[in-house]
């Protein structure tokens, strides 16, 4: 049925069309005699899901109103054509909408919205009024065509979430949540430093920031809005939005931690939205408790941190492993002493936060005893190599970094890390590069027992032995930025007890290169390395494939 009426729609249309290709068919303001208006269906029933489909088109005749141009000093270049729309025949309330084309066509989230705007009841049949009106100036009476009566069944707008959108408003970042539908919402969400975004409310109404410099925080819905945008902090952020208000504001999730029957620091993966932690209890029945601190920004702090607002935070469980905010933080009971981990869900903001505690009894992670620095696009293209001989999870390598190179790391099981809540952070299957923000030879640990990796400068490179009586500095590597190679000329006088290479002097004699055999290095760990006899030495250390070579000269 709905075919044969566009087909019959088209047809009209065109026979419309048709109609005023005349010369003589020329119709002036005085005569408009009630241009004929068609509909492409007298009864439309909207859904959530033909918001984006065309559900109604209307057509008028294809003329152009015209006036004698001596009279009253007018030009038909004024002539004004809009299309209204109305509960009521009598048009005592419209809407009403300019046109310049003779036809308009509304999407279903449209129609839907002037429905509701005009009185109509979700899930009840009403009849929509249309006519198009044409006038010319204020002082000459306006015509109107027919009206077209088409019966809309909109469907109800429920005001209880929110859409944060990204910068171009093409993807939905996260989804607010507003119980009593009051026009205040909020929620959990990931982001970035500085990542722009805006809000879409259910019918449709999109909020900016109000487009005034020294004016963040503020909401507008004004077509000058710029982008809302964060603070520099990536990570979790708790953001609440006010349309009454027109504020919103973004407090910063800067820590989580488990205490009472057990202590331990929890760990946020951004991709997810879940805080993490494994910890241990020693008695059974033990209760544990999750709080944190966080830094609330908003239009009296902007995104100054030195005026952020700090607070803690709380949660409260409930029923069904459910999570609520409180003034403090309640009761997560574990019946047995054991090892577990807890893993807190954020990203359900409109069904409720929860929780899961699970043993990790013979789930202990095994690592490999190598990690490797992967191009960001190529994660078979290897920078350096990380080693970690215990296999226990922790790792070093070293690596001569330009200013903002971009990163990941990938273990031997082929898991890719990317960076977390903070560059320094350490997410597995992460979208964001790890980077450095200053150039310069650097050692690099990593420990994924905690998600975590650091870099420290290397200053200073030298040998160490008997040869100059345990010297932390006489005896000095010089960098080959070519070859990516330290080499140094000693002069090994004596070997008694050997030799191994100090990092940044006389402060690191727990930061050390030892021989593990075979012309490999390893890092804290190994033994001295013994020359077979005395004599001048070139050392070349490849720290890249930790490998050294002793040349007799």
């Amino acid at each position: 049925m709905k075919t044969i009426k566009l087909f019959i729609f088209f047809i009209t249309l065109t026979s419309l069309f048709a109609s005023c290709n005349s010369d003589s068919d020329v119709v002036t303001l005085s005569g408009f005699n009630n241009s004929d208006l068609v509909a492409s269906d007298d009864n439309v029933v909207l859904s959530k899901s033909k918001d984006a489909q065309v559900v109604l088109s209307l057509a008028w005749k294809n003329c152009v109103l015209s006036l004698n141009n001596d009279k009253m000093g007018t030009s038909s270049s004024q002539l004004t054509t809009t299309l209204q729309v109305s509960a009521s025949s009598d048009f005592a309330t419209y809407k009403e909408t300019s046109e310049t084309n003779n036809s308009q066509a509304y999407m279903g989230a449209d129609l839907n919205s002037i429905a509701k705007d005009l009185g109509l009841k979700a899930d009840a049949s009403a009849p929509l009024y249309f006519r198009v009106k044409a006038s010319i100036g204020s002082n000459i009476d306006a015509k109107y065509s027919e009206t077209a009566t088409v019966n809309v069944t909109p469907y109800e707008i429920k005001m209880n979430t929110l859409q944060v959108l990204d910068s171009k408003k093409a993807d939905t970042l996260a989804v607010l949540y507003s119980p009593s539908m009051n026009g205040e919402y909020s929620g959990f969400m990931s982001a970035t430093a500085w990542s722009n975004c805006y809000f879409q409310e259910n019918n449709g109404t999109t909020w900016g920031n109000y487009g005034t410099d020294g004016y963040a925080f503020y909401l507008s819905k004004e077509s000058t809005m710029w982008n809302c945008w964060f603070p520099g902090n990536s990570g979790c952020y708790y953001v609440t939005m006010n349309t009454s208000t027109k504020l919103w504001t973004a407090a910063f999730l800067k820590s989580l931690s488990i205490s009472g029957g057990a202590t331990a620091a929890m760990t946020y993966s951004m991709t997810k939205n879940t805080w993490t932690s494994t910890f241990t209890t020693t008695a059974d029945n033990a209760n544990i408790q999750v709080s944190g601190t966080e830094a609330q920004y908003n239009s009296t702090t902007s995104t100054d941190d030195s005026k952020a607002v700090s607070s803690t935070i709380a949660f409260v469980p409930g029923s069904n492993n459910t999570l609520t905010l409180g003034s403090s933080a309640g009761n997560i009971t574990v019946a047995k002493a054991g090892t577990y981990t807890i893993t807190i869900n954020l990203s359900t903001n409109t069904t409720g936060w929860t929780y899961t505690v699970v043993s990790d009894t013979g789930n202990t992670p095994t690592y490999g005893d190598k990690l490797y620095m992967v191009s960001k696009d190529d994660y078979n293209t290897v920078f350096t190599t990380l080693q970690s001989p215990t296999k226990n999870g922790v790792y070093n390598g070293f690596y001569n970094a330009a200013i903002w190179d971009n990163f990941r790391f990938k273990a031997e099981d082929g898991t890719v890390y990317g960076s977390g809540a903070s560059v320094s952070q350490l997410e597995a299957s992460s979208s964001n590069n790890i980077w450095f923000d200053t150039a310069g030879y650097f050692l690099v640990n990593v420990d994924l027992t905690s998600s975590t990796w650091s870099k420290t400068a290397v200053n200073t490179i030298t040998a160490t032995g008997d040869f100059n009586s345990w010297s932390a500095t006489s005896d000095a590597f010089t960098y080959n930025s070519s070859t990516g190679k330290w080499t140094a000329t000693c002069n090994v006088n004596a070997i008694t007890y050997g030799l191994y290479f100090l990092i940044n002097g006389s402060d690191s004699w727990n930061n050390k290169l030892e021989s593990t055999g075979d012309g490999t290095l390893g890092y804290n760990t190994g033994s001295n390395i013994v020359p077979s006899s005395t004599g001048t030495y070139l050392i070349t250390l490849d720290l890249s494939n930790f490998t050294y070579t002793l040349t007799k000269q």
